[in-house]
């Protein structure tokens, strides 16, 4: 029934919009004829006016079958389409980040900046985010080297996101590198303090100053001197 009234309502609707198609391969699928469907839904993802509309069918119905893949692979041919739906530029970044596809989701959150869908510090945080979660897989590997080298490339993007200057302050102290631990998180707290800061504070702390409640007071007050609204009535 569904499919003989998208049918007369293809008759009636003169144009090319793609909706007639649209409807019968929506009706196709309210009846359970899938493969019905999915040809109709590629027969219109071949339109030059209303091929997304085909494309956004076939993306659903792989992600409904649980085909992430192929719902990745429509996408990217959404893309080549309408390299300027925002739409189609997000659910191709996330699937490609879920796909652990980070050169490629890399390369779609410049397409995004370009085309003005995401801003400045959308496409920064979704940077930081990939390079963490790349840090992460090449720490379970046993690359510790290149993992410092993401996080260092995350902190150099936004000097204020505290898990990369947790990672990276952590990293310096067990080089050896107190001075650099210290003045990335001096840096970190005079842009926005923030507790988790404080115990990496502690641990920087030089160990002359072990034992000496004076010298530990000075060495919190240097802290909080760095950003005024921490500072003690």
């Amino acid at each position: 029934m569904a499919v003989k009234m998208s049918r007369r309502v293809q008759r009636l609707i003169e144009d090319h919009s793609g909706l007639p198609l649209l409807l019968e391969a929506q009706a196709a699928q309210l009846e359970g004829r899938e493969d019905e469907a999915i040809g109709l839904f590629m027969k219109l993802s071949e339109s030059k006016d209303a091929g997304f509309l085909g494309v956004r069918g076939l993306m659903n119905a792989a992600l409904e079958r649980g085909d992430k893949t192929r719902a990745l692979a429509f996408a990217r041919k959404g893309l080549e389409l309408h390299p300027r739906q925002p739409w189609l530029l997000e659910m191709t970044l996330d699937l490609e980040t879920e796909a652990r596809d980070f050169e490629a989701a890399l390369k779609t959150l410049r397409k995004a900046e370009k085309a003005g869908t995401m801003t400045g510090p959308e496409v920064r945080n979704a940077r930081v985010a990939i390079m963490h979660i790349e840090a992460d897989r090449l720490s379970r590997e046993g690359f510790t080297r290149e993992a410092h080298t993401k996080i260092k490339a995350a902190y150099d993007l936004d000097r204020s996101f505290v898990p990369s200057v947790q990672r990276l302050a952590e990293t310096y102290l067990a080089d050896g590198r107190r001075r650099y631990a210290v003045s990335i998180i001096e840096r970190c707290w005079k842009i926005g303090p923030h507790p988790d800061l404080l115990g990496l504070w502690s641990r920087a702390m030089p160990k002359s100053f072990t034992g000496s409640a004076p010298k530990t007071i000075g060495w919190v007050e240097r802290l909080t001197r760095a950003n005024p609204t921490t500072r003690k009535a």
